[in-house]
């Protein structure tokens, strides 16, 4: 009786034997952009973070991440066509793994740790301002090297 009631309750919340074994989830996820800083030439930077949108088994709730965590997860609006659905648990290992932080500046910017999150969706944060020049540095998903780590620890 006990393992049972066990069972349930992984299940309830989305658990189970192994991360292999589990199915994959799907939730809404979007990123919200927040003014950061203007340059000459350049115009203007915004911070980027992501919102997820999960069910529990006590109704939905909406969770906010920032990769790195140097600009934070308040504020700002919806960034333009960066709402999509994708695997939660890939997207969390993304937002919360060990191998998936970013060092802002050296392996990427807050631009480069979005679009990690927001990977199993398809969608990007190539609308933000300043995009063009963090991705001229440190490409799509930040440098290599991090990059590859974080593919290799999440199963992306």
């Amino acid at each position: 009786m006990k393992r049972l009631v066990f069972s349930i309750v992984l299940v309830l919340f989305g658990l189970g034997a192994c991360g292999e074994c589990r199915a994959a989830v799907y939730e809404e996820m979007w990123a919200m952009k927040t003014d950061w800083y203007t340059l000459p030439l350049v115009g203007k930077l915004e911070h980027v973070y992501v919102k997820i949108k999960r069910r529990t088994p006590f109704g939905m709730i909406t969770m906010f991440y920032a990769n790195p965590k140097k600009g934070g997860s308040t504020g700002g609006t919806t960034l333009p066509d960066s709402t999509g659905w994708g695997d939660i648990r890939k997207a969390l290992c993304a937002a919360t793994g060990a191998s998936c932080n970013i060092l802002w500046g050296v392996t990427g910017t807050c631009h480069q740790g979005a679009n990690r999150i927001l990977l199993t969706t398809g969608k990007r944060v190539n609308m933000a301002g300043g995009y063009n020049l963090s991705s001229f540095f440190f490409k799509t998903f930040g440098t290599d090297n991090s990059w590859e780590k974080c593919m290799k620890e999440c199963k992306l």
